[in-house]
């Protein structure tokens, strides 16, 4: 059974990136394009998460969502 359905984030984002539907997940890592992290986040069973990213620069992101024993990468787009 997956740790979580399918986390709802707003694409494109803006100043903020708002996950909804992250309970199961433990961490929140939020990669550029060269696979560096830019920011993370520990979690403690959070179902809404927002992440402040007005100081990070237009471009495409993946979000990597992690669970115990399940992780998910989504692509998103800052403007």
């Amino acid at each position: 059974m997956p740790a979580f359905g399918h986390p709802k984030i707003p694409n494109p984002f803006t100043e903020e990136l708002t996950l909804l539907g992250v309970g199961a997940a433990r961490r929140i890592v939020l990669l550029n394009t060269a696979g560096l992290v830019v920011l993370e986040r520990r979690l403690h069973g959070e179902q809404r998460v927002t992440l402040s990213v007005a100081t990070l620069p237009a471009g495409v992101y993946l979000v990597r969502i992690l669970a115990d024993n399940e992780a998910r990468t989504l692509r998103v787009v800052k403007q």
